[in-house]
């Protein structure tokens, strides 16, 4: 499947769809083989190239994005041992580390750059295999230090991962300083922590800004963590709720005041109707409390879920791909903008599916695993533009109307003259913006940038003349 317009409501009359493109989609064989499970992304600072790296039961395949309609398939690293259902990746700088739940699988840390400049696919090997070998303590509740976990978590700005899940059970600790020799930091049993995000806080409660805190998803409950000292690592307060299932995984609203979060059984075990987000207000990290719940318009299992801007990412198994827009949080108002159903058939209560996105790319592109197909690659329609012109005359000024998907908080533009300026007006989630005169050069063209609140982007150009 090539590029495809969401179009009356339907990509290629087949798949239910809103404010969501499709650029292309990659089968299992065109990835290398072994059905999807879990994704992230690298972006080359040398090169400013995308790739997507995607977790297999087979290992962890490599693609280029970087041209999503024609994306690339660079190779695969090989599992340690044995396929698996799960398998996790993070990266931190040009490192990418990979856990799973197969057996004595351990981590494996892959330098990202030898994707540079491959002309064919390949099969790599890892540049650090990390186990019981290289830990402190050599077993934690009677098993092997990393043997095996269910995710791997990632602090960009400490260079630390974390193993939590599977034989680990709580937060197995990592310095990766120095990627190629990581140093173990010892562990914390807080409980069997399935998933995490960790951050350097810097929201509305004074006492934790600066420090390290962890927010885990813990089968029953969340746990708020303090690991700014990892020899005195502490629970700061644990959060539950009444229609628990099984508390899967959470995340940070980038002010940090609050925490979304998503139950893997609460729909299969009959605890809700239809498919419900948690929202947690931690802006009082010491007394979080449910602060409200999203109900989707379908009944699948959710799963992975992440946020960008005022958007969360939400990859909901049979339901696929949904996008919820939190602009209006603090108000008590969530609302579904996006969407795109890649198994339209059915949103029974099965693990199948979507299994999780990575919306981080700048480009805005997402990248989303489905697990017995593949992946797609989609890019939702964060903006719609207008200019007034494609061809100016000498004198005259350019102006645009955007409108957004989310409010609008800020307004800059790429790549102008350094004698052109702008100006603009903002209302919620629409903006007028007038640029000043181009520089009088006849049958030039300038391309540049727009960009909404440092992160939704759409490349503009005009050519000015003497008319």
């Amino acid at each position: 499947m090539s590029i495809q317009l969401c179009e009356n409501g339907l990509i290629n009359n087949e798949f239910p769809c809103e404010n969501v493109d499709v650029l292309s989609f990659m089968t299992l064989t065109e990835i290398g083989g072994g059905n999807t499970n879990d994704i992230w992304g690298w972006t080359d600072d040398l090169t400013g190239k995308e790739y997507a790296i995607v977790g297999k039961t087979s290992g962890t395949a490599f693609v280029d994005i970087t041209d999503p309609v024609n994306p690339k398939y660079l190779g695969t690293l090989k599992t340690n041992t044995l396929f698996s259902v799960w398998r996790d990746i993070k990266v931190i700088g040009n490192y990418a580390y990979i856990g799973s739940e197969a057996s004595n699988h351990g981590l494996q840390i892959f330098d990202l750059r030898k994707l540079r400049n491959l002309s064919v696919s390949k099969v790599f090997e890892s540049d650090v295999k990390y186990g019981n070998n290289n830990a402190i303590n050599s077993t934690v509740f009677g098993e092997g230090f990393f043997t095996t976990s269910h995710n791997i978590v990632s602090n960009i700005d400490n260079n630390t991962i974390y193993g939590v899940g599977g034989e680990s059970r709580g937060l197995n600790i990592l310095d990766t300083s120095n990627p190629l020799n990581p140093k173990s930091q010892g562990v914390f049993n807080g409980g069997y922590v399935h998933d995490a995000q960790s951050v350097i806080y810097n929201g509305p409660d004074i006492r934790y800004v600066g420090k390290e805190i962890i927010f885990t998803a813990n089968e029953k409950w969340l746990n708020i963590v303090d690991v700014s000292d990892k020899n005195n690592i502490r629970t700061i307060s644990t959060v539950s709720y009444k229609t628990y299932g099984y508390s899967h995984q959470a995340w940070l609203t980038e002010d940090h005041k609050f925490l979304m979060s998503n139950d893997e059984k609460d729909e299969k075990e009959g605890m809700v109707n239809n498919t419900t987000t948690y929202i947690f207000n931690v802006e009082n990290l010491e007394k979080p409390f449910l602060f409200k719940t999203y109900k989707a318009p379908t009944n699948s299992i959710d799963h992975n879920l992440y946020i960008r801007d005022k958007i969360v990412y939400q990859s909901n198994y049979l339901s696929g791909f949904r996008m919820l827009d939190i602009s209006d949080i603090e108000n008590n108002i969530v609302d579904e903008i996006g969407h795109l159903d890649i198994l339209p058939d059915t949103d029974a209560l099965q693990y199948l599916g979507s299994w999780s996105n990575y919306p981080y790319f700048k480009s805005g592109v997402v990248v989303l695993t489905d697990i017995q197909n593949g992946v797609w690659i989609v890019k939702p329609r964060y903006l719609s533009v207008t200019a007034s012109t494609e061809n100016l005359c000498y004198g005259d000024n350019l102006t645009i109307d955007l409108t957004c998907l989310v409010k609008i908080d800020n307004v800059s533009i790429e790549n102008l003259p350094e004698t052109v300026d702008f100006n603009y007006t903002i209302n919620e989630r629409s903006v007028n913006i007038t640029i000043d005169p181009f520089p009088e050069i006849d049958n030039e063209t300038y391309n540049f940038t727009v960009v909404i609140n440092n992160t939704y982007r759409n490349d503009l150009s005009v050519t000015v003349s003497n008319c």
